[in-house]
């Protein structure tokens, strides 16, 4: 081969790799990822947390929801759940005759599920997020699949959990950690221990309210609000002040009746942030006539079951009657397990 042609070819070869690697580092000449929702505009009931919350425009759904409307070229038109979903739930959605397309809830979907034999398709992003679409449309589920799919392994649902749930680095737990650290600081507690109650109340979900009239991130009631002179509790600045607020009071209740131990006294403290100091103060009460030191949480442990029996509620020392207890002992153990992990080196703020 003579050489003017081998420089020639040499030249070619070398054009030719440089529009491949072109091509390879240029986004807009890659083929787009297909958009199997386009166009369409999706009806999603929402029910968060089950029958107990109820989720108003905001949130880490709220958020997974724009995602899929920016990322499909849709849209997502959103209904709050009035109530817990239950077993005749899966005829809300169009594929069975209702006017939903995607029920969108926690991880009590899958036994919904189960109890309607296969009526729901569940596509589980996480405890905190499970999305289901009836068996007859098939078209609904494998594009919310795909999707789901799709952000799982480009890293944007990745990046968006963490900014919600705090499992990413540099520290962050939630959007409200400046409010926290400020507040939390006042109260004197470690401020990841009072986001681990947040996220136990209302998982980061602002909008959060129960059927108790409870509201916002710390699950403030009106009244216990207007005790500390504070009543936009749909403000998260608000409501956080008035949730840490209301932890003070009832430490230095707490304390004032002779509990000194630190770690117990947490304890006690947020068994009353649960139960109202009322139903404690009967607890400890019932310790107290059973020959058990009340300012010991072991001992509260041991007694709270009993305060669902008649033979226990019913002695003169409790002033409240029935307590079902177990509910609190579980927000106890929930909120310092979520705190432990809060604390491990891959959540340690910077």
């Amino acid at each position: 081969m003579n050489k003017p042609l081998k420089v020639i070819i040499i030249a070619i070869i070398t054009a030719v790799l440089s529009c491949l690697s072109a091509i390879d580092r240029s986004p807009s000449l890659l083929p787009e990822p297909e958009r199997r929702f386009a166009g369409d505009t999706l009806v999603c009931l929402m029910d968060i947390k089950s029958a107990r919350y109820e989720a108003e425009d905001s949130g880490f759904n709220y958020a997974l929801a724009d995602m899929l409307e920016k990322d499909e070229g849709c849209t997502v038109h959103i209904v709050n759940a009035k109530r817990g979903l239950n077993r005749e739930d899966s005829s809300f959605l169009a594929s069975n005759g209702g006017k939903y397309d995607i029920i969108i809830t926690n991880s009590e979907m899958d036994s919904i599920a189960g109890r309607n034999g296969g009526l729901l398709l569940v596509a589980r992003l996480s405890d905190e997020s499970i999305w289901a679409a009836g068996t007859d449309d098939l078209h609904v589920f494998r594009a919310m699949s795909g999707w789901i799919a799709r952000i799982k392994s480009d890293g944007s649902y990745e990046h968006l959990y963490d900014n919600f749930f705090g499992k990413g680095d540099a520290g962050k737990i939630s959007p409200y950690d400046r409010i926290v650290k400020h507040f939390s600081k006042r109260l004197g507690w470690d401020w990841k221990l009072v986001s681990a109650i947040i996220y136990s109340e209302s998982m980061f979900i602002n909008g959060t309210s129960s059927r108790k009239g409870a509201i916002g991130l710390m699950q403030i009631k009106p009244s216990t609000g207007a005790a500390y002179g504070i009543y936009d509790l749909s403000s998260p600045v608000s409501n956080i002040d008035a949730g840490t607020r209301h932890l003070r009071y009832l430490e230095r209740l707490l304390e004032r009746e002779g509990i000194q131990d630190s770690t117990d006294l947490v304890r006690f403290t947020l068994a009353a942030y649960n139960a109202g100091e009322g139903r404690i103060e009967d607890c400890r009460a019932l310790a107290s006539a059973l020959g058990k030191n009340p300012d010991e949480w072991e001992n509260i442990v041991e007694v709270m079951p009993l305060m669902s029996q008649k033979e226990y509620y019913s002695m003169e020392c409790v002033k409240r009657g029935r307590f079902n207890a177990k509910e609190t002992l579980n927000y106890v153990e929930k909120v310092l397990s979520k705190y432990e992990e809060y604390r491990k080196p891959d959540t340690k703020a910077s």
